[in-house]
């Protein structure tokens, strides 16, 4: 789709190896020869031309070089684009971001687009691509709505899908500050359509009336003749939402409060959210009491079900893996956990607080900071060996790698497990040692490793408190410190700054100043608001997820912004959180925009 953006369209034909190597070999005598060329204006076009025929022949490399020796002053108002576009395509097709940035700042689109109409297409795809690798999909969006008209009928529907993904993936902030000022009613519409459905996200009832009264208001509109995927799904809502809904939860016994917290939640935002007309009916089983066989199969007897029942649970890894391993599970059940040995069944959705995902946004976060070399240290136990496994895991996947770990625990101080993760153990010995051989009162300082890129700390609120002066004490207080949710103390801000700059990832809902869905838990819960907060968010978002899992599951990259995170579903049903990035500054937990 990219290739053949240059100022001439090539026909390509089948070669042999044999033919490539001729063709090769002859493009580089040219170039040499223009090379040798004394006249610059006339060497930077021949130049420029044998780039782009290294470019239409699939040579990237070669391309890419050749594009570095021409020096486009010597080039014309149309050639000059033309090598712009060019370097966008080598730079998309090589992931170069730096120099796929700088092209597209410095391409002229307005002259570029004056040209014939199979050529124009060509260049809109070309640079809506680059806004998206650029993560600035809305731009994309509009290019692609402004100039839909060079793209042919048989098109309409691919590109419908193409905007209105591109309209998913930009910010519900950036949509409602956006400043349009192109004639496009086309244009328009999308952003009104988009707006509309970002703002309402919290209740897809109101997404479906909104566009609802969208598309009675644009009927000429290209959507309205072929909506996107995700659209069509929402406008068929009333034949896909569940009309009852069990909540399978432990509600007596050890886990009940955990249960009714979770309960809490899907009920405070099935009220606030609830429709005068609405049929939907809520039902609640105690797991603590009977098995969750036993709710199938009363369900199955029942005459009344159908598609659009929905069980919420259960809560237990223990209870989730019995059931996703027995025979097939025939009513759609949104698991409140997740586990590596749940069988996948296409009726099972699995969605929990999963630490796993906290390692693997941590992972990826440290990449994105160019932090490779990682030091961890943890408590002693299976379950964080799982966890410092999985991280290891996917840091690898660009090159990461863990340098240095440290347990501590009842038999491991944290003093000591500091100073073996940072080997100032080791330099303090050394430092005794020489003083011993010698007999002399040698004045040594301690140094620590300094292979450490960053620092990987699991450890609750109280634990973070004291690990962090132990590493400045230990020489480490510029390295970059990271930790998981546990360290944060919801509500909790310390007279003291023993854990400033501490970088961790957290669900959004402990960081909502104005929620009234927060607000009315916290007034009706206020002794246990708090400590059972992550649950009333995972309650209040298992509603939110509800009626839009089989729409999420269908959709690629599709997802819902919610109080535990960015929720989107993998296809074998696992509901994946992008949490919210956030630090210690003087005592107070801080959100990171």
């Amino acid at each position: 789709m990219l290739i053949g953006c240059g100022s001439a369209e090539k026909k390509q034909t089948a070669t042999s190896p044999f033919d490539s190597s001729l063709e090769r070999s002859s493009a580089e005598a040219r170039l040499s020869d223009a090379r040798a060329e004394k006249n610059p204006r006339l060497r930077a076009n021949l130049v420029l031309d044998i780039a782009q025929d290294f470019m239409n022949r699939g040579l990237l490399a070669q391309s890419h070089s050749t594009l570095q020796i021409i020096d486009p002053s010597y080039l014309s108002k149309s050639d000059t684009t033309d090598f712009q576009l060019l370097r966008m395509e080598a730079a998309l097709a090589s992931n170069n971001i730096s120099g796929l940035n700088d092209a597209l700042t410095k391409v002229d689109l307005a002259s570029a687009l004056r040209t014939t109409l199979s050529r124009q297409e060509k260049i809109v795809m070309l640079v809506s691509e680059a806004y998206s690798r650029l993560e600035q999909p809305l731009e994309a969006a509009v290019l692609l709505s402004d100039y839909e008209g060079v793209f042919g009928v048989r098109e309409a529907s691919n590109l419908n899908e193409k905007i209105w993904l591109l309209l998913q993936r930009t910010s519900t902030d950036t949509l409602i500050n956006y400043r349009y000022f192109g004639t496009s009613p086309t244009t328009k519409a999308w952003l009104e359509l988009a707006a509309d459905v970002k703002l309402n996200q919290a209740s897809i009832d109101d997404q479906y009336r909104a566009l609802t009264a969208w598309l009675e208001s644009n009927p000429d509109h290209p959507a309205s003749d072929a909506l996107p995927l995700e659209l069509d799904m929402l406008a068929r809502l009333p034949d896909t939402t569940p009309d009852r809904i069990v909540l399978a939860l432990p509600l007596s016994g050890s886990l009940a409060n955990i249960g009714t917290a979770i309960m809490d939640g899907f009920l405070a935002n099935y009220y606030t959210h609830r429709q005068p007309e609405s049929r939907q009916r809520i039902e609640t089983f105690d797991t603590a009491k009977q098995n969750m066989a036993n709710l199938y199969k009363r369900l199955e007897l029942e005459s009344e079900l159908s598609l659009k029942t929905l069980v919420v649970g259960p809560v237990t890894k223990t209870e989730l893996n019995a059931l996703s391993n027995n025979e097939m599970i025939p009513i759609t059940t949104l698991a409140l956990n997740n586990s590596e040995e749940a069988a996948h069944q296409p009726s099972l959705y699995l969605f929990g607080l999963d630490p796993r995902q906290e390692m693997e946004q941590l992972a990826k976060g440290m990449r994105e900071q160019g932090l490779q070399r990682i030091a961890i240290i943890a408590p002693e136990g299976d379950r964080n060996s799982e966890l410092i496994n999985h991280f290891a895991e996917s840091h690898s996947l660009t090159g990461g790698h863990i340098v240095a770990q440290a347990k501590y625990g009842e038999n491991r101080a944290l003093a000591s497990s500091v100073a073996q993760l940072l080997s100032t153990a080791k330099s303090s010995e050394r430092g005794r040692q020489a003083r011993q051989a010698t007999r002399l009162k040698l004045e040594t300082v301690p140094q620590r490793r300094n292979d450490i890129d960053a620092i990987l700390m699991l450890a609750d609120h109280d634990t973070g408190k004291q690990i962090k002066p132990l590493l400045a004490f230990n020489f480490a207080k510029n390295i970059p410190v990271f930790a998981t949710s546990s360290v944060h103390k919801i509500g909790q801000r310390d007279n003291n700054s023993d854990l400033s700059g501490v970088q961790f990832v957290d669900i959004p809902w402990v960081f909502t100043r104005s929620n009234p869905l927060r607000d009315q838990i916290e007034k009706a819960r206020e002794e246990k608001s708090a400590r059972y907060s992550r649950f009333y968010a995972l309650g209040a978002d298992a509603f939110l997820l509800a009626p839009r899992l089989s729409l999420l599951r269908e959709i690629p990259n599709s997802h819902v912004q919610g109080l535990t995170g960015k929720l989107n579903i993998k296809p074998n049903g696992e509901i994946m959180r992008e949490l919210q990035w956030a630090t210690y500054r003087r005592g107070k937990a801080s959100p990171i925009n």
